[in-house]
This record gives structure tokens, C-alpha cells and sequence, in this order.
């Protein structure tokens, strides 16, 4: 009866339920690890993730089951669901709402948000074919891997009677000695600790990640698009507080120093993008009130200045901008040179970008909260 128990749990169900319920975790995990902003970082912990997950899954298979090659099914289940969940279905919810790291993978690619032809779709389509490709392989190799170890930690079947075909118990015991038992045993208890370690840390991660989010618009007053911060640079600032000003603000005056306004959206609320073009206009009297300058720059939505033609990554008060007849300022921000205002022009990436405009010795009125800066309106 306990050999008939073991070959049950080698048959087609066994493969099924735990490939399943380990690729689910799995493809949640690399989930969780590709929202988190950690860089080059990101593909070790996935790596790290995936190896010691199909190891412990195939080693824990074939305990179970005596079979090398269940411990390489499972894996491979497992990186099946994994691969469809992590990537796959990843990757259309990002395309279907214009996630950011897709918007970014198609900046570096120069293909505009929203553009997307059919020759990158089938470039997409045969990278995420290649990548399951891979995980695939990678489950059933690190599978049958853990199974051979895991093989060594099977009690030793004594009885052919077989349930299931696709079971064949070992033709003779195992032999084994207790010493290298527990050796074998220590280990498993290794890599699971390893892989309870590795998900602590991502889940540790993730939660703050989520508390510096929630701090971040906490702590920012957002008025005509443009979002303002008050409370960086100061030294009695809590460590929750200083996180979200260094992700936000990574270098930061005291307010009274100078103070930054920064937006990715229109007057209306729509994403700033090369597509369009834009003005910013300032009334008689309506530059942010300073006792030193102030200046508008222009970078990508993560911060970074893009190269353009001319030049020319920001304008302020020392720029030789042009006024109006009634003293006003407008600012074109567009990625085509605007006809007869070339002197007041902010050249814009192709795809999406961040304004910064600050403030240096700002005003009282700037820091009482009384000034706000007129929304950027998109040019028809």
C-alpha cells in the first residue's frame, strides 16, 4: 500500500498540481520583482529566484516519488505557468495600459508610445516566445537536477505493484547511509531557506517600495499638473521621509534655498509627449517670484536629459527668452523647432518626458503656497 501511495503521487495529477501552484508563485514573484525599481538587480534576484525554486520543486518531487524525471516534468509545468504568468501576461496588461516599462523598453527602441507597427509586435511576440523557450528548459534541467538529489532522499521502494504508468519504482533499494542522509537533508533545509530568504526579501521590498509610493504623495501638493514638495532637505526628516525625497529628489535644497516643480502631464491631465506640441505660458507678472533665477529643464520620464539638435536642455530667466507685448512669456515645448519662436523653444524627446522647473531663493510667495504655476497646454 505505501508503494501504491508513492506511485499515485508520481501519476499525471501529482505533476499537474504542484507545476501549477509553484509556477502561480513563481510568475507572482517575478512579477512582484519587475515593478521593483532595482535596476541591473532585477535580473540576478530572477535568476536567483527561478534556480533555487525549480531546484527545491524537482528535489521535492522526486522525494516524493523516486523518479528523476517527475522532478523535470514538474519543473517543466512549473516553468510553463510561470513563463505565461511573469511574462506573458505581463507583458499585454503593461501594452494594454501603456505601463511604464513598456513605454521605456520603446523609447530606447525609438518607437513612439502608442505606435507600435507590426514589425515590433512580431519582435515582441518572438522575444516572449524565446524567453518561455528558455524558462521551459531551464524548469526541466534545474528540475531533473533537484530530482537527482532529491532521488537520493526517496525511501527505496521493496514492490513493483505500480498504480501508475508513468511510475517505475527502482529496481533495487537505494543505498544510502546515514551520513549521507543528512548531509542530503541539510541541503534541502538549505535551499528552502535560501528560497524563504530570497521571497522574504522581495516581499520586504515590495512593502517599501509601497510605503515611500504612499510617503511620496503624501508629502507632494499637486496643482495645475505641477507637483511641489516642501518638507526635503530638512534634518530632522524621518527615514521613511528621506526615502521617498531621495526617490524623488535625490539631490535637494532646503526649500529656502530653492524649491522644485515637477510634471509628466498636460493641464488636462494627459501624458506630455514628443507627439504633441505644448506651451507654457506665463502672464504679466507671473514668473515664479526668486531673488536668484529660475529655469524650466526637460529630461525623460525617468530623469535623464535626451539629446536633441540644438542643444538645448533648458530655459530660464537668463536664456534671452522673448516677451509678448503685454510682458507675458510663452514657452513652446515640442519636438519640431516652432516657426518665428525659435528663441523660446524647449526642445522635447520623441516619446514621453518630465518638465522640472525651479526656483532658486524663492520668493514669500512661493513659499507660503500662495504661487502655483500655470498648466502646460497642449497646442492644436
Amino acid at each position: 500500500m505505501q508503494e501504491q501511495g508513492i506511485a499515485r503521487r508520481g501519476g499525471a495529477a501529482f505533476i499537474w498540481k504542484w507545476g501549477a501552484i509553484s509556477g502561480v508563485v513563481l510568475g507572482v514573484i517575478q512579477i512582484i520583482i519587475s515593478l521593483l525599481p532595482l535596476g541591473s538587480l532585477k535580473t540576478i534576484l530572477d535568476v536567483l529566484v527561478w534556480l533555487i525554486g525549480f531546484f527545491v520543486l524537482g528535489l521535492f518531487a522526486a522525494r516524493q516519488t523516486g523518479r528523476v524525471r517527475t522532478g523535470a516534468l514538474v519543473g517543466l509545468v512549473a516553468g510553463l505557468i510561470g513563463a505565461l504568468i511573469g511574462r506573458v501576461l505581463f507583458v499585454i496588461i503593461q501594452i494594454a495600459t501603456n505601463g511604464q516599462q513598456i513605454t521605456q523598453a520603446l523609447n530606447q527602441a525609438g518607437i513612439p508610445p502608442g505606435e507600435l507597427n507590426t514589425a515590433s509586435v512580431v519582435g515582441i511576440v518572438i522575444a516572449l516566445v524565446v524567453l518561455v523557450a528558455l524558462e521551459l528548459g531551464l524548469g526541466a534541467g534545474i528540475g531533473a537536477l533537484g530530482g537527482l538529489v532529491g532521488r537520493r532522499l526517496a525511501r527505496p521502494a521493496t514492490s513493483t505493484s505500480v498504480v501508475d504508468t508513468l511510475w517505475t519504482p527502482p529496481s533495487h533499494p537505494l543505498p544510502r547511509s546515514p551520513a549521507r542522509h543528512r548531509v542530503w537533508a541539510f541541503l534541502l533545509n538549505v535551499a528552502v531557506v535560501v528560497l524563504g530568504i530570497l521571497a522574504g526579501a522581495v516581499l520586504a521590498i515590495l512593502t517599501a517600495g509601497l510605503l515611500i509610493n504612499a510617503q511620496v504623495h503624501a508629502m507632494q501638493t499637486t496643482t495645475n499638473g505641477w507637483s511641489i514638495t516642501m518638507q526635503c532637505g530638512e534634518a530632522s526628516n524621518g527615514i521613511l521621509l528621506r526615502a521617498a525625497c531621495a526617490q524623488t529628489l535625490p539631490m535637494v535644497n532646503l526649500p529656502q534655498e530653492a524649491v522644485y516643480w515637477t510634471t509628466t502631464v498636460d493641464g488636462a491631465g494627459q501624458t506630455l509627449t514628443g507627439g504633441h506640441d505644448y506651451r507654457l505660458h506665463f502672464p504679466p507678472g507671473g514668473l515664479p517670484p526668486n531673488q536668484a533665477f529660475w529655469s524650466l529643464t526637460m529630461t525623460n520620464r525617468q530623469g535623464q536629459m535626451v539629446d536633441n539638435p540644438s542643444n538645448r536642455y533648458s530655459v530660464g530667466d537668463r536664456s534671452g527668452l522673448v516677451q509678448g507685448a503685454d510682458g507675458s512669456i510663452d514657452i513652446y515645448i515640442q519636438h519640431a523647432a516652432p516657426a518665428g519662436h525659435e528663441a523660446n523653444w524647449l526642445p522635447a524627446p520623441s516619446g514621453d518626458f518630465k518638465l522640472w522647473l525651479r526656483a532658486y531663493q524663492p520668493g514669500a510667495a512661493i513659499l507660503s503656497g500662495a504661487y502655483h504655476v500655470p498648466p502646460v497646454v497642449e497646442v492644436h
